[in-house]
C-alpha cells in the first residue's frame, strides 16, 4: 500500500512541476496560410520555453475565425526555418522541406464533416538536387 500511495504522490508532484514549468512558455504567431477558397487556414504558432531549450513551431488547420483548439494541431517540429507551405488544392495542404525534428504529425484535420489532406515532405528541392 505505501509503495502505491508513494507513486501517486510522486506522480502528483511531477504533474505540479510540469504545470509550474509551463507557466513560463510565451506562444506568438509565425505564420497564416488561408486555403485558396479561404474554408480552413494553417496557423503556425512558436512557443518559447526559455533560453535552454529551442523553439516548438506548432501547426494548426482551422476555419477561418475560429479559435485555435489542441485537436486541430496537425505538426509540430522544432524547425520553421526553410519550409514551404501550399495550399495545393482546397482541402490538400503540403508542408515541403521538413527539415526539423517531428515530434506529433497528423495525415487529415476535419473540421464541420470536411476532412483536410496534410501531406508532409522531408526532402528539401536542394536534395533532389543532389541526388
Amino acid at each position: 500500500m505505501r509503495s502505491f500511495v508513494g507513486i501517486k504522490t510522486g506522480l502528483l508532484a511531477v504533474s505540479f512541476g510540469l504545470v509550474a514549468c509551463s507557466a513560463d512558455v510565451s506562444v506568438e504567431s509565425a505564420g497564416v496560410f488561408t486555403s485558396p477558397g479561404r474554408s480552413a487556414e494553417l496557423i503556425v504558432t512558436r512557443s518559447n520555453y526559455g533560453a535552454t531549450v529551442p523553439y516548438v513551431y506548432r501547426f494548426y488547420v482551422k476555419q477561418p475565425e475560429s479559435e485555435l483548439e489542441e485537436k486541430l494541431e496537425v505538426l509540430r517540429t522544432d524547425s520553421f526555418e526553410g519550409m514551404q507551405v501550399e495550399w495545393s488544392e482546397e482541402a490538400v495542404l503540403e508542408l515541403r522541406c521538413v527539415r526539423g525534428h517531428v515530434f506529433k504529425f497528423s495525415s487529415v484535420a476535419y473540421l464541420k464533416g470536411q476532412s483536410y489532406r496534410v501531406e508532409l515532405d522531408t526532402k528539401c528541392k536542394t536534395d533532389q538536387q543532389k541526388t
